[in-house]
């Protein structure tokens, strides 16, 4: 659904957004600024290995897809604690070097009723991945599931994305297709998510759009991409 309805030139970012600041001021803060590099960092070690792998193809519009997201707390200039999420920027081109600081975002809001967020990025050309939807229902509103632990990672690549692959790989699919950056997609894969609950499984199969591995950081995400999704490609 994703490949048609990018080759038809419809938007890859389905909700809005408003950009209200540069990350180079809220990074000033020296915690800020090593957590915020600590886990892009990693990031750029599993966006590379699961391009390396086959975990993301090439869309019709020259995309990479796939993408990444984490939940952090960091601190206001106030010093008041937040949880946001970080996540990988959207348009990324498959085997582009990516830098830390230029090509992720940190996202502080994501409102469900206006399906709206705010953002940070370096640059007004950088905006959160299309997937930022799912990104937010995996790692946030799925609190509200009670789970024993909290997942706080997530890799998506868009492969393994049917019913009969997930059988052969014994992961829970989702029965219907969505579009991506939707409110039916992102409440798909949080359904699937309360059928079969976190953490006792940590991969969920989205028919049609692809995989989701969900664990508590970005090096263990990677851990469960290469044992699980890896030998399956």
């Amino acid at each position: 659904m994703e490949e048609l309805s990018l080759a038809d030139g419809d938007c890859r970012i389905k909700f809005s957004k408003e950009r209200v600041g540069s990350l180079t001021e809220f990074l000033q803060k020296s915690d800020n600024h090593e957590r915020f590099q600590t886990v892009t960092k990693d990031m750029i070690v599993a966006i590379k290995t699961m391009e390396d792998a086959g975990a993301i193809p090439v869309l019709p519009d020259g995309k990479a897809a796939g993408n990444i997201a984490a939940s952090e707390r960091f601190t206001t200039m106030d010093d008041v604690p937040i949880d946001c999420i970080i996540c990988s920027k959207s348009g990324k081109r498959f085997g582009e070097k990516l830098n830390p600081i230029d090509d992720f975002c940190l996202v502080f809001e994501f409102d469900v009723a206006k399906w709206h967020c705010r953002f940070l990025s370096q640059n007004e050309l950088i905006n959160p991945s299309s997937d930022l939807p799912l990104h937010h229902y995996a790692l946030m509103e799925s609190k509200s599931l009670e789970f024993s632990l909290n997942p706080k990672a997530l890799l998506h690549g868009h492969k393994l994305d049917t019913k009969e692959q997930a059988a052969v790989c014994h992961f829970p699919c989702s029965e219907v297709e969505t579009m991506f950056s939707t409110r039916e997609d992102s409440q798909a894969l949080f359904d699937l998510m309360r059928q079969f609950p976190y953490p006792g499984n940590t991969v969920y199969i989205r028919q049609g759009h692809g995989f989701v591995v969900l664990e508590q950081t970005i090096t263990s995400c990677l851990d469960a991409f290469n044992l699980l999704i890896k030998p399956h490609l």
